[in-house]
């Protein structure tokens, strides 16, 4: 069996730093990305295990080439904050996860796990939702969505 290479965006988040070493514990060749500003000392104990290359999944140009002979891509980037202006968040959380799957479409890549929020749902409510919440088609969820943030990842799943 061949070593399956992942790419992993977002990679200097707390989120995939963890999965990240999850997935080299695993046995999986790790391509990791993230802005090129981002800080990676969250990455620094295992930097020389993986393959880290800075892009901005909002401009396909820096993305595409990391696609390269992926069979996986684990998506966790995004702006997690109630305080940035909507069209930030939709420009990241939105469009750049659209780009990235246009471009894993056009390099033939069928595999990609999202990461997302639990407040795609929007309320709890009794009302739509049998508690405890299971998954459920986007039409199925409560249309009250408390906050940009939520909104943003909501509109993020009906990519």
């Amino acid at each position: 069996m061949t070593e399956k290479l992942v790419l992993v965006t977002g990679a200097a988040g707390f989120c995939a730093s963890w999965l990240i070493k999850e997935l080299l514990k695993n046995g999986f060749k790790v391509r990791a990305t993230d802005l090129k500003d981002a800080s990676v000392e969250r990455l620094e104990p295992i930097l020389d295990k993986i393959e880290y290359k800075p892009a901005d999944i909002t401009k396909p140009d820096t993305i595409e080439p990391l696609l390269n002979d992926v069979d996986i891509v684990f998506h966790t980037a995004a702006i997690f904050s109630y305080s940035v202006p909507m069209d930030l968040l939709r420009k990241v959380n939105v469009e750049g996860t659209k780009n990235l799957i246009e471009l894993c479409l056009k390099k033939e890549i069928n595999k990609m796990v999202l990461w997302s929020s639990v407040a795609v749902y929007g309320e709890a409510s009794p009302k739509f939702y049998e508690i405890p919440i299971k998954e459920c088609p986007i039409e199925k969820m409560n249309p009250v969505v408390r906050g940009k943030y939520d909104l943003s990842k909501r509109e993020q799943e009906g990519n």
